[in-house]
């Protein structure tokens, strides 16, 4: 079966829709399906073309890539394909699939109103045409459901929560990893430094003392945190990373937090990579949102509120005196039993043969 999945962005292009553009071509049986990977590309960037990735040249309008030559491949390629994966929010990708009479799924990641306002006004209906149209729509959890501002009552709706790209690591750093009490906790943040993120509210809720905090990632907030760390001796901001610098902090560390203050985070792919290492996660209970529904709380780790520097210190505090009841095995558990490679493999294969 040959199987087109449209992309807003692929490897070497980090982010979570692209983490799960990447798992669907690593876990589809190649000997079964033969999978091209169309996306764009960065601006000013040459037409690059592979025997899985197609990638084009675009600019970015309202936060949008655009590219008319990705277009024309959709056009004169769909017919070419058995069955296609669309990843949303992509206006650009869904616009030929009005006129697609074959099957096809979409994966829904996230609506456009959290990206621009003004775009989801002016395409939401034809986001809804587009959904009317699929055989199916997947979701990563019931959150991106009930999240949605979308009725998906008339479609048939399928849960494929995501996995990593990085087993082996973290299988890896999860042998090395012991269970143990410690005088300093060792915390990690790892994402963009956007607003979203929540990135301050940590700053703000971290206390000075029994704590390490370590940041790791980059973006517009980049000198404001900067700034608010100056002063503080038990706070550190890391960038440019590479995957083995970043599992040393992983093999160290004793918690991640994931402050994200909005539905803008919508899964915290972050969440599974802590559960791969047995390492437990505070993160925010964001509602009709995946991320509580990932994060079992007191099981895998504690739930916030939103925006609240108190109840996010006081979990933190929570987390020292009880750091013991957290055990690593159980923490692996529940990533083994809903978010590994294998269990991914499986899905999406029974998925795509329904």
């Amino acid at each position: 079966m040959k199987i087109l999945q449209i992309n807003k962005y692929f490897e070497p292009d980090k982010g979570g829709i692209e983490s799960v553009s990447k798992m669907i071509d690593l876990h589809l049986d190649q000997s079964k399906f033969k999978i091209t990977n169309l996306c764009f590309g960065k601006e000013n960037k040459a037409y690059e073309e592979k025997p899985r990735i197609k990638r084009f040249s675009s600019k970015k309008i309202f936060s949008q890539p655009l590219s008319i030559k990705y277009l024309f491949y959709i056009f004169r390629n769909l017919n070419k394909f058995d069955y296609v994966i669309l990843h949303l929010p992509n206006i650009l990708g869904m616009l030929p699939m009005l006129l697609l009479k074959k099957k096809f799924a979409i994966y829904w990641h996230a609506d456009i109103v959290q990206t621009n306002e003004f775009l989801r006004k002016l395409f939401f209906p034809i986001e809804k045409l587009v959904i009317s149209k699929a055989d199916k729509v997947i979701f990563a959890t019931e959150g991106h459901i009930r999240g949605s501002l979308h009725n998906f009552k008339n479609v048939r709706k399928m849960i494929l929560p995501y996995t990593i790209n990085n087993e082996k690591r973290a299988n890896k750093t999860y042998a090395q990893k012991r269970d143990k009490k410690t005088d300093i906790i060792n915390v990690i943040f790892i994402g963009r430094l956007v607003e979203y993120k929540g990135i301050k509210f940590l700053l703000d809720a971290f206390p000075e003392q029994g704590f390490r905090l370590d940041i790791i990632g980059s973006g517009e907030l980049e000198d404001e945190v900067n700034i608010k760390i100056q002063s503080r001796k038990n706070i550190y901001l890391h960038k440019n990373i590479n995957d083995e610098d970043l599992e040393g902090f992983f093999l160290k560390s004793d918690l991640l937090v994931l402050p994200s203050i909005n539905k803008k985070e919508m899964f915290g792919i972050v969440q599974i990579e802590a559960f791969a290492r047995g390492i437990p996660v505070i993160s925010s209970k964001i509602e009709n949102s995946g991320v509580p529904i990932v994060n079992s709380n007191k099981n895998t780790g504690f739930l916030v509120k939103p925006k609240c520097v108190s109840d996010l210190k006081n979990k933190l505090l929570d987390f020292k005196n009880n750091q013991h009841y957290f055990k690593k095995e159980i923490i692996r558990s529940e990533y083994d039993k809903k978010y590994s490679n294998n269990t991914f493999k499986k899905n999406i294969s029974d998925i795509i043969n329904v």
